[in-house]
């Protein structure tokens, strides 16, 4: 609007208003020019342009592509990124503000903007874009790409991200019953309300704990897997099918410990990991990422490391 007036005083300057040429159809008058200014001015502000969106991405795997909407109205693809910086045009009205939200996700992740999802357009330019994928998605399922105890760094890894600190070992049960699953000896560990006879599950604690937490990412139903879960994220040899609960093959590639993807679970430890499945009164299904194998006999008052899953 103050560009208008001052446009306007500008014109009175060299313009004069006599009434009968007070006429906005008459071309020689000085009301015709501000209302053909005026007109054009509207209609400029009032145009969709191209504006400029820049940020960065963290955590991504090799090949991946994401699609993202603006507005709710047009939807960018981006594909083949790499982690670290990027930029995108839409087609935006400069003078209106923007709603950013991820249309897309990239194959076995999930990703969402941390930072500048919504804002207001300056220079037709917006700039301090965050995406961050922390989530990997395997099986239907999403699984926290770190142990637990272990912190997910999204800078880390030039940007692919990477767990660090230590992973912490906890108790299927603190005793050898069944008083943590349910009763049945082929029962899952069930909630903290229903545990009998005094026993408490740690194990399962630190998995609810996440629920609650800013390292859920907004998730609230993060829990232990099951033993079929846990087999679901195991690679035996390039092998994503292998679905015995033997040590993988030694062919036809020699077994690489971790035996699952470490580009979405880095810094697995090669070890035994908990399953919330119960195999008998005093035991429990493990599975063992350093062969691959899925033993039975893991002893319910023993420490394991947890990879948390969510549905």
């Amino acid at each position: 609007m103050m560009r208008v007036q001052c446009l306007l005083l500008i014109l009175s300057l060299f313009f004069c208003k006599p009434a009968d040429l007070n006429n906005p159809a008459d071309p020689t008058s000085q009301l015709y020019l501000e209302t053909l200014i005026l007109t054009s001015l509207l209609q400029s502000s009032l145009a969709d342009q191209d504006v400029l969106f820049e940020g960065t991405i963290y955590g991504l795997i090799p090949n991946s592509n994401i699609s993202i909407s603006v507005n709710s109205n047009q939807v960018i693809s981006l594909a083949s990124l790499s982690n670290g910086t990027f930029s995108f045009s839409a087609r935006i009205n400069p003078n209106v503000n923007y709603n950013l939200s991820i249309n897309s996700q990239p194959s076995q992740l999930e990703c969402s903007i941390r930072s500048g999802e919504s804002g207001t357009i300056l220079s037709n330019k917006v700039t301090g874009l965050v995406i961050t994928c922390p989530i990997a998605v395997v099986g239907g399922l999403k699984w926290y790409r770190c142990s637990h105890g272990q912190t997910w760094d999204e800078i880390a890894n030039s940007g692919a991200g990477s767990c660090t600190g230590t992973a912490i070992q906890q108790k299927y049960c603190s005793v050898g019953t069944n008083d943590c699953n349910g009763g049945s000896d082929t029962g899952i560990l069930v909630s903290s309300a229903g545990w009998t006879g005094g026993a408490n599950s740690s194990a399962w604690s630190a998995c609810n704990a996440l629920n609650t937490s800013s390292q859920g990412f907004g998730i609230t139903t993060w829990r232990l897997p099951n033993k079929a879960e846990l087999k679901s994220i195991r690679i035996c040899n390039n092998d994503l099918n292998f679905g015995f609960d033997t040590s993988c093959p030694n062919t036809p590639d020699p077994i690489a410990a971790p035996t699952l993807n470490t580009q979405l679970f880095p810094n697995t430890i090669s070890a035994l990991y908990s399953s919330s499945e119960s195999n008998t009164t005093t035991t429990y299904w493990q599975l063992n990422f350093n062969n691959g194998s899925v033993p039975s006999g893991g002893s319910k008052t023993g420490n394991d490391y947890l990879r948390c899953v969510s549905n």
